[in-house]
């Protein structure tokens, strides 16, 4: 019987200059890593390119020189089209995610990618799946403690599945 073999892609936020040790060991493998913001120092960047290639967007703690990065991107990917934006600019509530469709609605994506409230988050809204990985930085930030998130496509099959990892309790 043939191995299934699964397109990965690692989903952290909120890292405020911190990678957790055990982030390596959980992307390891990976194809892609996408980082929602609030990234903290350029140097989390540069370690988790060590991994595989990174997209990243700008959070409220790495303005003020949004030059730096965006503050959106809308990526295809073998997920489907994936938007991520950190958001606080669409002043996204831990419990009213709405204003995050309309920021994409002419993309169409089919996963929106998010932090800022440092709340893990799996959600589907009008057809579109919510995804807020939590937060990566150090355990205090959050008490549900520091997490990642993570997309697996089945090739073959397509299919999605959205999860959260553990980093710490």
């Amino acid at each position: 019987m043939a191995e299934t073999s699964f397109y990965r892609i690692g989903v952290l936020s909120d890292t405020h200059g911190y990678l957790h040790p055990a982030l390596f060991d959980l992307f390891d493998g990976v194809q892609l890593i996408l980082h929602a913001g609030d990234i903290g120092r350029d140097d989390v960047l540069v370690e988790l390119r060590t991994i595989a290639p990174v997209q990243a967007v700008a959070g409220n703690v790495d303005l003020p020189d949004p030059r730096a990065r965006p503050l959106i991107r809308q990526l295809e990917t073998p997920a489907g089209r994936i938007a991520m934006t950190h958001g606080h600019l669409a002043h996204a509530s831990a419990h009213d995610h709405a204003s995050l469709l309309g920021q994409f609605a002419g993309f169409q994506p089919g996963i929106i990618i998010f932090g800022h409230s440092h709340l893990p988050l799996i959600e589907e809204l009008d057809g579109v799946k919510l995804f807020n990985p939590g937060a990566a930085g150090r355990a205090g930030l959050t008490q549900h403690g520091a997490t990642v998130g993570m997309i697996s496509v089945e090739e073959g099959s397509g299919q999605v599945r959205l999860e959260h990892l553990k980093l710490s309790a």
